[in-house]
């Protein structure tokens, strides 16, 4: 799924497979959680960015301007402003 942008709190869960990407916009928090493989990307500005990943799969957030809270167990990265 592939979203223009948003402006508000964003929330991503995946359960099995599947992918997210968000091209733009603001969220003062972001919430992701992946349980299965998939990949959310988020290229506007996070707040604050909690990401839970169990199985494999990436979360990428061009750039976060609170604090970043991470939980991976399995193959998976969380990048932040790459």
């Amino acid at each position: 799924m592939t979203v223009a942008r948003i402006n508000g709190p964003m929330e991503v869960n995946i359960g099995g497979s599947g992918d997210v990407a968000v091209r733009g916009g603001s969220a003062p928090t972001v919430e992701v959680n992946i349980a299965g493989s998939g990949d959310v990307r988020f290229d506007g500005t996070a707040g604050d960015v909690e990401a839970s990943i169990v199985g494999g799969g990436d979360v990428t957030i061009a750039r976060a301007t609170g604090s970043v809270s991470k939980s991976i167990m399995g193959g998976g990265n969380v990048n932040i402003g790459q």
